[in-house]
């Protein structure tokens, strides 16, 4: 699909209705998470951690989806040109948009790398490939935030920004794929040596849960960067909700199996 099949105006309000949609869902996700992180008997310093974690992931969540819906609603109501508007990368709430996306994929990398190296019985090695992931990822995404502030009216599919938007989302990719692959392998090394596959204190369950968050997870990454690489429009509606998505690997993992 082409740039033009699908006007740009058209795939920012349909990424932005879908991102209000995922939202409420994550509201719910964000809910239980808490409730289970204040209500656990142990007050333990990695709860804590990842209680904090969370609202600070649910206050960036929420400052994109607001400026996603300011931004939509000055191209309708405010601007003389909604497309041109739209199509400005360099104008701030883009820009800012953007960074909080940035800091919002860090901060739940590091948070499952975290998870890995908790699993992983505080084994650093195991975490040290996915940290050289981190490391890309967040200078990918400091590259996206230059090129699109210093991008003068290019366009969002431009050479300079591609490559940066490209690795990024790719690296992220392997990052999620590579972490909830030793999580899920520890997890069944475990399980399958201490009280294996049946029985009241199973892991199967704990298994399947990481497998479905992150499938979900990665499976709209790679619509996400089949749809840039194709350079459509469409790819605005899989970030929107890319958002809210991008917790679920953190959120829906049980804490109590995190040490």
């Amino acid at each position: 699909m082409s740039a033009e099949a699908l006007p740009l105006e058209v795939a920012i309000m349909v990424g932005v209705v879908c991102q209000s949609l995922v939202y409420g869902i994550f509201l719910v996700l964000f809910g239980a998470c808490c409730h289970v992180l204040t209500q656990s008997k142990k007050r333990s310093t990695t709860n804590m951690a990842f209680l904090g974690t969370a609202i600070a992931m649910f206050v960036l969540i929420t400052i994109n989806f607001a400026v996603s819906w300011s931004r939509l609603m000055d191209a309708v109501f405010r601007e003389a040109d909604p497309t041109a508007y739209l199509a400005d990368l360099t104008q701030w709430k883009e820009v800012f948009r953007t960074g909080v996306y940035v800091v919002l994929t860090a901060v739940a990398d590091t948070l499952f790398i975290y998870r890995l190296y908790m699993v992983w019985s505080r084994n650093i090695y195991i975490c040290i490939v996915p940290i050289l992931l981190l490391s890309g990822s967040l200078t990918s995404g400091v590259g996206i935030e230059v090129a699109i502030a210093s991008s003068k009216g290019s366009s969002l599919f431009a050479t300079g920004i591609a490559a940066w938007v490209t690795s990024f989302f790719s690296i992220s990719l392997a990052q999620n794929v590579l972490t909830t692959a030793l999580i899920v392998f520890r997890i069944w090394r475990v399980n399958m040596a201490g009280v294996g596959q049946m029985g009241q204190n199973s892991l199967w369950p704990v298994i399947t849960i990481i497998l479905e968050s992150g499938t979900i997870y990665s499976a709209t990454l790679l619509c996400l960067l089949a749809t840039y690489a194709s350079g459509s429009f469409a790819q605005y509606i899989c970030l929107d909700m890319l958002v809210p998505v991008i917790v679920s690997p953190v959120q829906t993992f049980p804490t109590r199996h995190s040490g």
